[in-house]
């Protein structure tokens, strides 16, 4: 929000917020980083984890089901 004072505006608080939404919502060290697995945490720059690599939500495991018939 919006700040006023006296006669000043205080912008800083709305600055502030649009910057955090401008960076990465998941940060890597480098362009080629592979990153962590989101389900064990093995960094996958230096081993292969054996995690599905496309885990389905259990709450839509039924319609799944459906486009498969």
């Amino acid at each position: 929000m919006f700040g006023y004072a006296d006669e000043s505006l205080d912008i800083s608080e709305s600055i502030r917020a649009a910057l955090i939404f401008q960076e990465p919502m998941q940060p890597l060290c480098r362009e080629d980083c592979k990153g962590l697995c989101p389900h064990c945490g093995t960094d996958r720059n230096q081993t292969d984890c054996d995690c599905e690599k496309q885990r389905i939500d259990p709450r839509l495991a039924s319609l799944k089901r459906l486009l498969k018939e």
